[in-house]
């Protein structure tokens, strides 16, 4: 998220950021404490709903619901905060 919110060309935020929208590359069969995932590849999928930071701040609401965090889905206002949530 870090490239995303502050070293693409364009900053993006993604609005539906949920654990099926993050790829693991490597093979975690053999995983055996969470440290051994620090050392694995991820990828963020599924950009259909993703936004330039320099757009309005103030969006139509968007995104799955039980992952939007309370600004947007009170007030459609939506940040890089909102994609940690």
């Amino acid at each position: 998220m870090k490239y995303l919110h502050e070293e693409a060309v364009e900053h993006i935020i993604h609005r539906d950021l949920k654990c099926s929208n993050i790829l693991i590359l490597e093979a975690i069969e053999n995983i055996h404490n969470e440290s051994e995932l620090l050392y694995k590849t991820l990828k963020i999928t599924d950009f259909g709903l993703a936004r330039k930071q320099l757009q309005s701040s103030s969006m139509s609401a968007a995104g799955t619901f039980p992952w939007m965090s309370p600004e947007c889905i009170r007030n459609n206002e939506f940040s890089t905060k909102s994609d940690v949530w």
